[in-house]
């Protein structure tokens, strides 16, 4: 979810829809539903920077804590400032939250005092309490609203009466305490330090029951799951990550992110978790995603790293091409038979014929061979193609030929019993992907010569040339009603060409690294893409294409992104009748060979979504 300018120091998650309220050092305050639209418009504090929001607990009303010293009541329904600012602190409110019965709300500044004001009138309820924090970063309401905590830069937890009367000092962290939470029955005290540590604290007494490390930078916001099983974090160190409290063990991989988090919220049900910081996103993550195990654990081969994968017509099955030249064929997460061998160099390349008879393989032995997916054999003698490497094959549509390109520059074109139709030249440098027209009339060709060739299938006629990347086109293909062709580069980006105009249309799809892989799903909504950066990124076509505005950030990060962070993406290809909802990502590690594939929902995240 994107729209905010500034930072994000805030977030809530609210009501059964599981909305997401955000608050920014932009001024305003932001709702927004799960798929990443906004609701309304955005509240416009007029106290500079919004440091700080909570919302009460019957969700009706939201205080917001300013970076100008003031406080300020909204109104949920309409997004409506009620009544005048509150006035009282010094200097910038770093932390309010409401006491449990919604009679009163606690502010924290950095000017050092909790103050304490009636909702109703705005107006104190005590004289405000000097901390002894320096800066105060938080501050929670135990559940039973007979005390509160506070936390600050002076590295000390503070436990309150209703009163205001200081109960405890609780010692034991190296630098500033930035967030707080209470368990349930108000007898633990949760704690998140600027030493990258989590610690659990009796609150009765200040005794510390244990110490959670793995963040390598300052924890800036924890929160508990609903159940208690669970407590997430956020950090400096760009990550999110799920703590089990019965293991006190880290579970699932870090949820890695594009920059700093500041801000941490966890839906009612306990099945989203919020985010959001410096690259003035919003990211939404779904937990069970996140920690499940079993059938959505990576599926490994027992050779070499996986160069090529293929989905079956009917999506029962996946063939993966190794490293070492072995063919693969697997079933729900299983390796079905063995190893399909004969090819003795890498697989670069496997497509299924469309009637899923056969499964043709390209590799840089320069062969392509031909394989019964019942049986694992070979069905005819390896094609010698000439391509020297073979980069890319894939059937017509109608599966009465296959086209094959490689090194050598060329596209080739084969009848289905392997015999040479037509070759075709044009490019300048290797051919890297194909793909066909619906009608088997024309073939697409992308190359690291920089551009993308249109050609007729019966006599190599070339068509149209389209020109816009800088460096290699590693992948390319078709929108499923064939108004739109996608293309993958080495310079980073994704780019979309109408393939009525022959132009580029919306703005590129920029990554942080090289691209290798690229997929669209059968409803043509997304785009999956990835590569040197290990992850996947999925993008709406239709935010894409959209004119104005940030149209170009409507990246969607899929959770896990990727537990092995040396490895790049070489291939992901979506699930094609389930619109959308699949994605299979190909990792290749340089001292790894065990290969994991990916299956995640696309609802698991929403992320950048405009």
């Amino acid at each position: 979810m994107e729209g905010h300018s500034e930072c994000i120091w805030s977030l809530a998650c609210v009501g059964t829809s599981d909305n997401v309220i955000s608050a920014s050092d932009d001024g305003s305050i932001r709702q927004w539903r799960r798929d990443g639209e906004h609701v309304g418009k955005p509240w416009r504090s007029d106290g500079g920077g919004v440091w700080s929001m909570a919302v009460s607990p019957e969700e009706s009303i939201v205080i917001s804590g300013n970076r100008d010293s003031s406080l300020r009541l909204w109104n949920m329904k309409n997004g409506s400032a009620v009544g005048d600012p509150w006035e009282g602190h010094t200097d910038g409110v770093r932390c309010v939250d409401w006491s449990p019965n919604a009679q009163e709300i606690a502010s924290g500044s950095q000017d050092g005092t909790i103050r304490r004001w009636n909702p109703d009138t705005g107006r104190q309820i005590a004289t405000p309490i000097d901390t002894g924090h320096d800066w105060v970063y938080t501050i929670k309401y135990s559940p039973q609203g007979d005390k509160f905590a506070s936390g600050g830069r002076d590295k000390m937890i503070r436990v309150w009466s209703k009163d205001g009367e200081l109960l405890i000092e609780i010692k034991g962290h190296d630098y500033s305490v930035n967030s707080l939470c209470w368990s349930k029955d108000g007898a633990y005290i949760f704690s998140g330090s600027g030493d990258s540590i989590i610690r659990k604290w009796q609150s009765i007494d200040g005794k510390e029951i244990f110490v959670l490390r793995g963040h390598t930078s300052v924890i800036t916001s924890i929160c508990l799951s609903p159940d208690e099983r669970h407590l997430v974090s956020a950090s400096q160190d760009y990550s999110v990550r799920i703590w089990d409290l019965k293991t006190n063990q880290q579970v699932g991989e870090p949820l890695l992110h594009d920059d700093e988090l500041l801000a941490l919220a966890i839906s009612s049900d306990g099945r989203y978790i919020a985010d959001g910081g410096l690259d003035k996103k919003i990211y939404l993550w779904s937990i069970e995603a996140a920690l499940e195990k079993g059938g959505d654990q990576p599926w490994r081969s027992e050779g070499m790293p996986v160069a090529s994968i293929a989905v079956s017509p009917d999506e029962t099955m996946v063939v993966s091409g190794s490293n070492d030249g072995i063919v693969q064929l697997w079933k729900e997460g299983k390796m079905v038979r063995d190893p399909w061998e004969g090819h003795n160099d890498r697989v670069r390349c496997l497509d299924w014929s469309p009637n899923a008879r056969e499964v043709a393989s390209g590799s840089q032995d320069g062969t392509i061979r031909r394989w019964n997916p019942d049986t694992g054999r070979q069905i005819a003698l390896p094609i010698e193609t000439g391509d020297g490497w073979v980069n890319t094959v894939k059937y017509s549509s109608q599966g009465d030929k296959f086209a094959s390109a490689g090194s050598d520059k060329m596209i080739r074109v084969w009848s289905k019993d392997g015999k040479l139709l037509i070759e075709i030249k044009g490019h300048t440098s290797s051919v890297n992907s194909l793909c066909w027209s619906r009608d088997g009339a024309h073939i697409f060709s992308g190359s690291t010569d920089d551009t993308i060739r249109k050609w007729q299938s019966i006599d190599g006629k070339e068509l149209v040339v389209l020109r816009g990347h800088t460096h290699q086109v590693r992948s390319i293909c078709l929108s499923p009603n064939e108004c739109y062709l996608v293309s993958a580069s080495t310079d980073c980006s994704v780019r979309i060409w109408d393939l009525e105009t022959n132009q580029q249309v919306g703005e590129s799809l920029l990554h942080d690294d090289e691209l290798l892989a690229l997929a669209i799903s059968s409803d043509g909504r997304y785009i999956a893409s990835g590569g040197n950066e290990g992850g996947i990124y999925l993008w709406s076509i239709e935010a894409a294409l959209k004119k104005g505005g940030d149209q170009v950030r409507v990246r969607v990060y899929i959770a896990v992104i990727s537990p092995f962070s040396d490895r790049r993406c070489m291939m992901a290809t979506h699930s094609p009748s389930r619109s959308s909802r699949q994605v299979i990502q190909v990792l290749v590690g340089p001292s790894h060979h065990a290969l994991p594939f990916f299956y995640q929902e696309r609802p698991t995240l929403t992320g950048d979504v405009c």
